[in-house]
């Protein structure tokens, strides 16, 4: 069992110190510490985090999984039964080619995966495209020059109701191109933290396009969203929603984003389309004037 990649490269977004944070932290006098307002009591730690494991895009001991002539194979870090293809080992993996299945990730609770996206095309009409069924945290790479695809079907039943379904902390990064279709439900969905750092990602969702249950920050990355229902939402203990930098568009059947606690945006080019509210923030929202 690997020890869990929990270096942290402290990089707080820009957003969160500025003038208005003053609204959800104040210094503590005496103790030198942060106390939390009421306003954002449910926030248990500063939320606008990047690890090193958030950015990382490369590793040159990544194994290479060829989903083209990969059925029926077995290796000791991954599996194949039937259509489900399962990484059973932390560590990195690079995907090229076609799939018609669902890939699966399924390792030790403490242990980290990076799954490296070259070219992949994945289409699983049975259920999730790519499924983490227990880690600590996965990292998808996009990797340079590369298009990939995720889709799902519309007809599967079970609890994983997205195409990009995480139980984990799911962080999307690099420079290449990620389209992603849920025709079941949702889109992109973790049960915890969602981040998308210097990404190129474009969605279509029957429901939800970007769902984290413990936030979503989207840093420096270009997404587009176009989901019948929210576009950008957090639902959870921790509710908040960070755009920093980069281009994010969403046309959405019912808000474009959402979230109870917080909802932030800093020289991030916002163009929000929505039936109902572009932004529904119950608690406190920051957003730079002028975006439409």
């Amino acid at each position: 069992m690997g020890k869990r990649c929990n270096t942290l490269l402290a990089v707080v977004l820009t957003g969160m110190v500025c003038s208005g944070c003053q609204q959800i932290w104040d210094t503590g006098v005496g103790n030198g510490g942060l106390q939390r307002t009421a306003a954002a009591a449910d926030i248990q730690a500063l939320p606008a985090e990047i690890t090193s494991a958030d950015t990382k895009c490369g590793d040159a001991a990544a194994r290479e999984v060829r989903l083209d002539t990969a059925a029926g194979e077995t290796r000791p870090w991954y599996t194949v039964e039937g259509d489900i293809l399962s990484i059973v080992e932390e560590g990195a993996y690079v995907l090229r080619g076609k799939w018609n299945g669902g890939i699966r990730v399924s390792v030790y609770d403490d242990e980290l995966v990076h799954l490296i996206l070259d070219n992949a095309e994945i289409e699983n009409d049975k259920g999730p495209a790519v499924l983490v069924e227990n880690a600590d945290k996965v990292v998808i790479t996009l990797a340079e020059g590369t298009q990939n695809t995720l889709s799902d079907g519309a007809g599967y039943d079970g609890e994983a109701e997205a195409c990009l379904y995480s139980v984990a902390d799911l962080t999307i990064n690099g420079p290449g191109k990620l389209h992603v279709y849920g025709y079941r439900h949702d889109a992109i969905r973790s049960k915890d933290c969602l981040k998308i750092v210097e990404s190129d990602v474009s969605i279509r969702a029957k429901n939800n396009g970007i769902r984290g249950n413990d936030g979503v920050i989207i840093k420096d990355s270009q997404v587009e969203v176009e989901s019948e229902g929210t576009g950008i939402v957090s639902k959870g203990g921790r509710d908040y929603v960070i755009l920093e930098g980069g281009r994010c568009q969403v046309t959405s059947g019912e808000n474009a984003i959402s979230a109870d606690v917080y909802v932030a945006a800093s020289a991030c080019e916002l163009q929000l389309y929505a039936v109902m509210e572009t932004i529904r923030c119950g608690g406190i929202k920051e957003v730079d004037e002028g975006y439409r």
